[in-house]
């Protein structure tokens, strides 16, 4: 109990509640009972710099904590903080600090077709695949060499006429430096796109 202060069942101690708009803020600042000795006349001359020393060091102390929890969860480095007018944290989407990418598919042969060329020391993440096709055929889905697909269906009797998938954040994921690679069995027009990021 803190004298003067009646208990309060609402946060069962007899503290005033911090104001909402700080309570995420609470948790960094503790306050700390420091003395400053005076022992000469000089440093009674310069207690404005002493208290000034202080001060910083203490403030420093807080800042040191907060960017030790943000680098360990983060792992990458620094990171800098931003907050809304309301006092929130500002937050990114992960999605929105990578460069993204798209290409469109367009061909009318049989065989293989890149539709995205690999990059050396990347990987291609396809976000969204889209495509038409104006014929019977078997599409299949490559890494490179290597199909991620089996043959699939499409513009036959009672077969699709085409795809539209959207993977998020969950995204197909190709091998280091492969390219994105479309095959189709037959000679037959494949229309569409494809969207995502390389990192």
């Amino acid at each position: 109990m803190i004298p003067g202060k009646p208990y309060d069942p609402g946060t069962r101690t007899s503290r005033r509640p911090t104001p909402e708009r700080f309570v995420h803020l609470k948790k960094w600042v503790a306050p700390v009972d420091q003395s400053i000795a005076l022992t000469s006349i000089e440093e009674i001359t310069n207690i404005n710099q002493q208290i000034e020393q202080v001060s910083k060091f203490y403030i420093s102390s807080i800042i040191s904590r907060v960017i030790a929890q943000l680098t360990a969860a983060y792992g990458d480095g620094f990171i800098s903080l931003q907050a809304t007018a309301d006092g929130a944290l500002r937050t990114q989407n992960e999605r929105e600090r990578k460069t993204v990418t798209s290409a469109i598919i367009d061909f009318a042969t049989s065989g293989d077709h890149t539709i995205v060329s690999g990059v050396a020391g990347q990987k291609i993440k396809i976000t969204s695949l889209v495509f038409t096709v104006a014929g019977e055929t078997n599409i299949t889905l490559m890494d490179g060499a290597v199909a991620f697909t089996g043959p699939m269906d499409f513009g036959g009797e009672n077969e699709p006429r085409g795809m539209v998938d959207t993977q998020g954040f969950l995204p197909y994921e190709l091998s280091e430096e492969q390219p994105f690679v479309i095959n189709s069995s037959a000679a037959v027009q494949i229309s569409g796109y494809v969207t995502g990021y390389i990192e």
